[in-house]
């Protein structure tokens, strides 16, 4: 036997939903006419939505000829709203109409003609991303201050096409401590980097900029928002907002895209909600801390020998909830109790010599007719008819095509040992990265050598003047070590390997400070340079290490080990490890400078950091949001209830069943959480879509 459902009972009212239009006027719109009903519209549908997706309204006018003009246009608004059971007004939707649906069919011997004439509304979350591109950096630019007190001209702003919308770059402050009052309203705006009048964003600031009068230009006609207000009434979990992160970028996205990617981050999500007139506000809220929980009935089935078949009614009189079907999923596919977490590689700056990157057969200096040939300076080569003709000249100057580049320009650090004793080179020992690795970068969790004979590629280093990096230093030495000279020449980093390349086109311009000559030996006398003294080595036959030509380099690498953590579960919604890979490259980082950089001695400023703390903190946030069961569902209702569910709610239970949907995670309780919402007003009913949208029925 089957009980009765509640749409076959009398003790229910049928809800019944008004629609209204207001005309546009203009393009772009300027303005929209006074509200009128729409009497012969049918409303099939109404789908509330989460985060970015807007909410959609679907209505057909019956009768209508599918191609007849009905004076509904684009970017018409459209409205719905009905009435309680204590009968207040409700608004369930307002929105722009964005598309027609036209359909007919002509009919076939199975089938009788068919046509329908339908349009479908979005609300203004459409309007915000179709409008209201993010790209560049808002800020005050010269025109937007009073240059002799600093004072913002009122609300006066300038958009920098040419920077992209980075907050926190590279780890440091951007924000301009006040922003820009704009009537009323402050936008959040930038500002220079480190400068004295900026802080750093954290995130409900962030949410300020992306909601900002400003960034909302396109849309003011139209939806108004004071961003500050969003926080007003969130006294639970309000902290979060407080959180800096560096490097977020939202380059070109829109602002819906872009709230939503920043309340993902720290577990909200958003929706729109109407107040009492109809107008649209957005509405934050926290995951897995629904401010409701609903228990609906789902009535037991037919027992003869209880004879339960007056148990809707009941629960009907008594104002239950009434579940007419529904298909939940209690998944542990997707469940990520022990992913990995993984930060930014590991830097760090030091200082190490390096050794000639060339073949020691390629260097061959010109000593004839008593050293007369040896070098030429860039004022001699001037004077020379054919300075082809020497061999300085053709083989190891760069304007020569036939130059050995390598020569005497490509010193190398050697780390993998390619350049150690062989029939090519003889370039001593390998260099040993551990020896210049700070303590805590030595080894990695497991006690193990945290590096590997791998080549790396010099970047700038840490050290900082005026928060700016000082970039590579390189120093050459003419006597084995005991002097260093920064020399006034062109000098890359290679791009494969941790090495540098001189590219000043004559090397005999390479000179110390003050000038020298060379103190015996074959050239005895002659001008000390970079190419005589590696010539004078060349000619000594002593092994590289013995030489007295030394080059160092001050510079940064980045190492393979980074900041990395494997969570482990301990209260989990699957039994089994199930990994992932999380890349937070961007946020944490970690980069030291070692004592035998030339920079520590000096004690000049460094760009350290250490962001184990806050990369902990980051993975113990990621646990309450990956290790918990999905429960998906799909729970249809057989009447419409108005103001009684909102997304962000949670389903507690099915009375009847006596079902409950708790998990708990630790000491947390967790509920399936309503993330879309659909009403049906011509069939009397209603769906909920919980958790996730693997059900979601959006066109």
């Amino acid at each position: 036997m089957t009980l009765p459902t509640e749409s076959k009972l009398l003790s229910r009212a049928a809800q019944f939903l008004v629609i209204e239009i207001a005309h546009s006027y203009g393009q772009p719109v300027r303005s929209f006419g006074d509200w009128e009903p729409l009497y012969d519209a049918k409303i099939e549908s109404i789908t509330e939505n989460i985060n970015a997706s807007p909410s959609e309204c679907v209505f057909y006018l019956p009768g209508r000829r599918w191609n007849e003009d009905v004076n509904i246009y684009f970017a018409d608004m459209i409205r719905v709203y009905g009435f309680d059971d204590n009968n207040n007004k409700v608004y369930l939707f307002v929105g722009y109409i964005v598309k027609k649906l036209r359909q007919f069919s002509g009919g076939t011997e199975k089938g009788g003609k068919y046509e329908r004439l339908g349009f479908m509304a979005v609300d203004v979350r459409w309007l915000i991303a179709s409008t209201c591109p993010i790209f560049g950096q808002i800020s005050m630019g010269a025109d937007d201050i009073e240059r002799e007190s600093w004072e913002p001209w009122g609300n006066s702003f300038t958009l920098f096409e040419g920077m992209h919308t980075v907050f926190n770059d590279d780890g440091l402050p951007n924000r301009d401590i006040d922003g820009i009052d704009m009537a009323g309203i402050n936008q959040a705006c930038f500002a220079a980097k480190m400068s004295s009048y900026c802080i750093p964003w954290n995130y409900g600031g962030i949410v300020e900029y992306i909601l900002g009068p400003a960034t909302l230009k396109n849309v003011e006609k139209y939806f108004t928002i004071d961003p500050e207000s969003l926080f007003e009434n969130n006294t639970r979990d309000w902290l979060d907002w407080l959180i800096i992160e560096k490097n977020i970028s939202i380059e070109g996205l829109n602002p819906m895209t872009a709230l939503q990617l920043i309340c993902k981050k720290i577990g909200w999500a958003f929706t729109i909600k109407y107040s009492s007139k109809g107008e649209p506000t957005i509405a934050l809220f926290k995951c897995g801390k629904p401010a409701t929980k609903h228990t609906l009935c789902a009535p037991a089935a037919y027992d003869p020998a209880s004879d339960n078949r007056d148990e809707i009614k009941v629960a009907v009189n008594a104002g239950k909830v009434m579940v007419s079907h529904a298909q939940f999923d209690e998944d542990i596919s997707n469940v990520v109790n022990a992913p990995y977490v993984l930060a930014a590689p590991r830097r760090v700056e030091f200082t190490a010599e390096l050794v000639p990157g060339w073949v020691d057969s390629d260097l061959v200096p010109d000593t004839a007719d008593s050293n007369a040939n040896l070098f030429f300076t860039e004022a001699q080569l001037e004077t020379l008819e054919n300075p082809s003709q020497y061999s300085f000249y053709k083989n190891y100057h760069t304007a020569s095509a036939q130059c050995k580049r390598d020569v005497g320009r490509i010193f190398v650090l050697n780390e993998t040992g390619k350049y150690t004793e062989s029939e090519t080179y003889d370039r001593g020992d390998r260099f040993e990265l551990g020896d210049i690795l700070p303590a805590d970068m030595l080894k990695d969790e497991d006690g193990k050598l945290a590096y590997g004979y791998f080549d790396h590629v010099f970047l700038p280093c840490i050290t900082q003047v005026l928060q700016n990096s000082v970039g590579i230093l390189v120093q050459i030495s003419y006597d084995g070590g005991s002097t260093w000279h920064i020399p006034s020449a062109a000098i890359v980093p290679l791009e494969k390997e941790a090495g540098i390349m001189i590219t000043e086109a004559n090397l005999s311009e390479i000179k110390p400070k003050p000038t020298a000559v060379i103190d015996g030996g074959d050239l005895d006398g002659v001008e000390l340079n970079l190419w005589t003294s590696l010539a004078k080595d060349k000619l000594s036959g002593s092994a590289c290490s013995s030489w007295q030509t030394r080059v160092k380099v001050t510079a940064s690498i980045q190492l393979e080990k980074r900041l990395i953590k494997q969570m482990e579960p301990v209260y989990s919604g699957s039994p089994f490890y199930q990994a992932d890979v999380i890349a937070a490259s961007n946020n944490f980082v970690k980069q030291e400078r070692h004592s035998s950089s030339v920079f520590s001695a000096a004690n000049m400023p460094a760009n350290e950091q250490d962001d184990y703390e806050e990369f902990t903190k980051y993975i113990d946030k990621l646990k309450k949001t990956l290790e918990d069961t999905s429960i998906s569902g799909r729970i249809l209702l057989e009447r419409l209830w108005l103001n009684k569910f909102t997304v962000g709610d949670a389903i507690e239970k099915f009375e009847g069943r006596d079902y409950s949907f708790q998990t708990s995670l630790g000491e947390q309780d967790l509920y399936p959480e309503i993330v879309q919402i659909t009403y049906w007003p011509q069939k009397q009913k209603m769906q909920l879509i919980t958790r996730d949208l693997r059900f979601s029925e959006n066109r």
